[in-house]
């Protein structure tokens, strides 16, 4: 062996064995900016090898609780990959362009001039400064089919989950600010004061439900920018067809879709592109997603593999999330987990007959009943045969927050870490849930679980 070839392997060995620094991640850089020059490529892979005085969650990017010659190895696999301006999310389809429309990534230090948004219903957007001509010609040549002045100040928008993707970039006021209709109905409360607040004094209006919107309501905010919507099939679009006839734009977004934790709640990036508000945007993404790989990181260390039943007979059935669903792979992949249902292929969730339900779970050792205490006072009547669950007689059944759906969308790492901790709880000693709630059946109350 050669004397290069011996130098290499030492400079492994050492690589291997000092051991990591710990503290809290920078989240002003991406995971895998390991040199912290605002983009990832091949010379973070060259950092990493050289250097060893680093942050675990900086530097660990393949999560495996430690950092080493395999990190290096796999950000020299994916450095590509890992500096897209979209790294979770499959649904999102947002471009950034120069001004000859050539495509480029400001998430990865690079300057652009114009964005397109396609929507989630094939929409093309072009999203412009208000003193920008729209480009043509060219390389523009049906990139677009309709244009959006940004930032926008007046907008409307059709879910609280969107709302809790806009708060991450509501730095400064201005994009709750923008939000001028609601569709609520007062159909539940508000863990946003702003939004409530506005709801309250009338400077937000309630535009009715997603599905029986308020015609008049909305033809009198005509003026708005656009509106936020989701495709909604159940209501045959309605809020969305709605805003279509009083001349307010429908962009539609599908963060509901997306297979991982991670992927919905990185469509923030979606609403920061209409603000201007990327680098929060980055910055807000940058701190889950480091985060949350804490919690793979801690779970893998766990001596024992629990077994996870989710769902529960409700008055409309009994259904589970099925084994390609963000939910099984938040827990299977992050949380390191079993699932009752894994052979149930295919995403989002099916129905079951609760007989197949309490054969699968009941010896489960955790039980996550997808919903929140205030709708489960029928559960013990309609969950036949509970005191046979072992996760009734160990007292490990679950429930939703009220907050679940709203602040829980946005601390994505929270709602990982609350998972782990009422499946490991022996990894989490003294840590208090906050989204995962230990429910009571006997009298449907719920509280936060301390492990």
């Amino acid at each position: 062996m050669n004397l290069k070839a011996k130098i290499g392997l030492l400079m492994l060995f050492v690589l291997m064995i000092i051991p990591s620094a710990f503290a809290t991640g920078n989240y002003d850089y991406r995971l895998g900016d390991i040199n912290e020059d605002g983009k990832i490529s091949v010379s973070d892979v060259v950092y990493l090898f050289n250097n060893r005085d680093l942050d675990i969650e900086d530097a660990d990017v393949n999560a495996d609780n430690k950092i080493s010659v395999s990190d290096v190895v796999y950000l020299f696999n994916y450095y590509d990959e890992m500096s897209e301006s979209i790294t979770h999310s499959v649904n999102m389809d947002l471009k950034y362009y120069d001004a000859e429309g050539y495509e480029v990534n400001p998430y990865n230090g690079e300057e652009y001039e114009y964005k397109i948004l396609t929507d989630s219903t094939g929409k093309k957007i072009l999203l412009k400064h208000a003193e920008q001509s729209e480009p043509t010609g060219g390389n523009w040549d049906s990139k677009y089919e309709t244009c959006v002045d940004i930032p926008v100040t007046k907008v409307l928008v059709m879910s609280s989950t969107q709302i809790a993707l806009m708060n991450p970039l509501n730095d400064d006021g201005s994009v709750f600010d923008s939000v001028k209709g609601i569709t609520y109905g007062g159909g539940y409360a508000w863990y946003y004061p702003d939004i409530e607040t506005g709801l309250d004094d009338g400077t937000i209006v309630d535009l009715g439900s997603s599905s029986a919107p308020v015609e008049d309501r909305i033809t009198a905010l005509s003026d708005s920018d656009l509106s936020f919507v989701y495709p909604d099939s159940w209501s045959g679009d309605a809020f969305a067809n709605t805003c279509d006839r009083a001349g307010v734009l429908p962009v539609s977004d599908a963060e509901y879709l997306e297979q991982t934790f991670l992927g919905r709640c990185e469509w923030a990036k979606m609403f920061a592109a209409f603000y201007d508000k990327e680098e929060i945007a980055s910055k807000y993404f940058n701190e889950q997603e480091k985060k949350s790989l804490n919690v793979k990181r801690i779970t893998q260390t766990a001596d024992s593999v629990p077994t996870v039943a989710w769902g529960s007979r409700t008055a409309y059935g009994t259904y589970v999330p099925n084994a390609q669903s963000y939910v099984v792979k938040g827990l299977v992949q992050d949380c390191n987990v079993q699932y009752t249902f894994l052979d149930q292929t295919g995403t989002g969730s099916s129905s079951v007959d609760y007989e197949t339900f309490f054969d699968r779970n009941k010896n489960a050792d955790v039980w996550i009943v997808s919903s929140s205490a205030g709708y489960l006072t029928e559960f013990k009547t309609l969950n036949t045969g509970l005191s046979e669950y072992k996760a009734y007689q160990n007292d490990k059944i679950f429930c939703f927050s009220d907050s679940f759906y709203q602040t829980g969308l946005e601390k994505t790492d929270k709602v990982l870490e609350d998972l782990a901790i009422v499946s490991h709880p022996d990894l989490y000693e003294g840590k208090t849930t906050e989204f995962i709630l230990h429910f009571d059946p006997e009298t449907s109350s719920a509280s936060p679980y301390t492990a």
